[in-house]
C-alpha cells in the first residue's frame, strides 16, 4: 500500500512516550519537517488509545516501554490498531532487541527504531511507514517472515500453489514456445497443456500468456532473459 500526503496537507502523527522531554524534542523535530505534523502527544497507552480514536493519526510513534515494561507496550499496539486501523505504528525502543522487535512487528507495527537513532533517520522512518513500507533491520527480516508464516500471519504467495509440472510449463511459455511445442517437449497432448494453462491462470490471477510472463518474472519463477550483447 503506497500512500502520499496531499501537497497541501501534512502527515498526521501521534507521539506516545512517558518522557515529556522526549515528546517535546521529537515534536519540535517533526513539526520542523515540511511534510510531517504532530497532532497530539501523551504519556500512556490509555491516553494514546483515546487520542488515536479522536485524532485519527496516520502514523503513531510509540514508545514500547511506557514505564510499565515492553509487554505493556506490545499490548498497546493491538489496542491502537483497534481504534485506528489505518495508522502505521513506528515503535521506539531504548536498545536493540531482536526478539522484542520481532514481537512488535508480529503485533502489527510497521517498523522499529531505537532512541539513539539520528534525527534525520527518524524522520525518514516516519515517512517510510506512512508510505506503506516496513522499517526494520534488514538482518531481521528473514527471521521475522519465517516467524510470521509459522504463526499463520503471512499467507504464501500464489506461486506456492503451483505444481512442478505447472512451473515447467510456465518456464517454457516464457521461452516463447506455443502450446503445440510445449506438448511435444513434455510428451503431452495439447489438450493437457490447455488444461494446465487454465489452472495456472486461475492460480496466478492472470488472463493471458503475456500477463503470465510478466507475473512469472515478478515472482521470480523465471529469470529475466538477457539482451543480446549484454555484458556480464
Amino acid at each position: 500500500m503506497d500512500r502520499q500526503a496531499p501537497q497541501d496537507q501534512k502527515v498526521r502523527i501521534l507521539v506516545i512516550d512517558d518522557h515529556e522531554l522526549f515528546r517535546a524534542g521529537v515534536g519540535k523535530l517533526i513539526d520542523g519537517h515540511g511534510c510531517l505534523k504532530v497532532v497530539a502527544d501523551c504519556g500512556s497507552a490509555e491516553e494514546g488509545r483515546a487520542l488515536a480514536a479522536r485524532e485519527r493519526p496516520q502514523v503513531i510513534l510509540l514508545d514500547l516501554d511506557l514505564g510499565q515494561g515492553p509487554e505493556h507496550g506490545l499490548e498497546a499496539i493491538t489496542g491502537l490498531l483497534e481504534v485506528a486501523p489505518e495508522a502505521a505504528i513506528l515503535v521506539v525502543t531504548r536498545k536493540p532487541d531482536k526478539a522484542l522487535h520481532e514481537a512488535a512487528m508480529l503485533r502489527g507495527a510497521r517498523g522499529v527504531i531505537t532512541k539513539d537513532t539520528p534525527p534525520a533517520l527518524l524522520l525518514k522512518a516516519l515517512e517510510c511507514v506512512f508510505a506503506g513500507e516496513v522499517w526494520i533491520d534488514r538482518a531481521a527480516i528473514g527471521k521475522l517472515l519465517a516467524s510470521a508464516r509459522a504463526a499463520g500471519l503471512v499467507k504464501p504467495g500464489p506461486e506456492a500453489q503451483l505444481t512442478a509440472r505447472e512451473r515447467e510449463i510456465i518456464a517454457l511459455i516464457c521461452e516463447g514456445l506455443d502450446n503445440g511445442q510445449i506438448a511435444a517437449r513434455l510428451n503431452l497432448s495439447t489438450k493437457t497443456i490447455r488444461n494446465h494453462l487454465s489452472a495456472i491462470f486461475n492460480k496466478l490471477g492472470v488472463k493471458d500468456r503475456l500477463g503470465l510472463a510478466i507475473c512469472a518474472f515478478r515472482l521470480g519463477l523465471v529469470c529475466m532473459p538477457r539482451m543480446p550483447g549484454a555484458a556480464d
